[in-house]
């Protein structure tokens, strides 16, 4: 699976700038990210869904995560 790396500059649905600073694994396919913006002089954070992130991180690149039964002797 790849996630977009915390630390990642993004632009959530509302126009507003953003950093993931976590990512969560819920099911074998889904994902979600918490986010973290300011709203005035208020701190905000959420997990949002990866349909409501737009990346404007220049730099970019995904991470790859997984699990693996390597070396296990199951």
């Amino acid at each position: 699976m790849e996630i977009h790396r915390p630390g990642t500059c993004v632009t959530l649905d509302d126009d507003i700038r953003a950093t993931i600073i976590a990512a969560t694994i819920l099911d074998e396919d889904v994902v979600q990210y918490q986010c973290v913006w300011w709203n005035g002089k208020t701190r905000t954070k959420d997990w949002i869904k990866p349909v409501e992130i737009t990346v404007t991180d220049r730099k970019h690149k995904k991470i790859k995560i997984g699990f693996s039964q390597e070396g296990s002797s199951q």
